[in-house]
């Protein structure tokens, strides 16, 4: 989760000591919401919770999970956020993912492989994009195995 690694950066070592499992147990309680609205609604009490405490890195923290993670371009990453898609606190680096194990194996590629996989890679990515959905992709919900496939993997 990088919004638990960006905790880390920013506040002290003291207090993550002390607080950090309940702060990481609080988000991924709400990262479990079902709607948006209960979602926001989480947010702004676990917000509230924390801030309690008037303790400056605390509060830097939630002005910082304010700005970078509660926008409309960054707000996919609870459970409710759209149905049949996976959740991702970071869809570029998910993409980045799928680009190293699938596309190019790990392996660095002559440029002119690279640009075949890639124009592959992108036209497989724009059909499985939902435009009401800037950061998901749908999983696939009926198996593309042929009956030879399925017949040869249990031989």
């Amino acid at each position: 989760m990088y919004l638990q690694s960006d905790l880390y950066s920013l506040l002290d070592f003291a207090i993550i000591l002390r607080l950090n499992k309940k702060i990481v147990n609080d988000f991924k309680l709400i990262q479990s919401t079902a709607s948006e609205q209960n979602f926001h609604e989480a947010s702004r009490l676990l917000s509230s919770k924390w801030n309690q405490l008037n303790n400056q890195n605390i509060q830097a923290f939630f002005d910082y999970f304010e700005q970078q993670w509660m926008t409309e371009h960054t707000i996919g990453w609870f459970e409710g956020y759209a149905e049949c898609f996976p959740i991702t606190n970071n869809g570029i680096e998910s993409m980045n993912n799928t680009f190293k194990k699938y596309a190019t194996l790990r392996d660095r590629l002559p440029l002119r492989d690279f640009v075949k996989v890639m124009d592959l890679m992108i036209e497989a990515w724009s059909k499985d994009r939902n435009p009401s959905f800037e950061t998901t992709m749908k999983f696939k919900t009926i198996s593309e195995i042929s009956t030879h496939e399925w017949n040869f993997g249990f031989n």
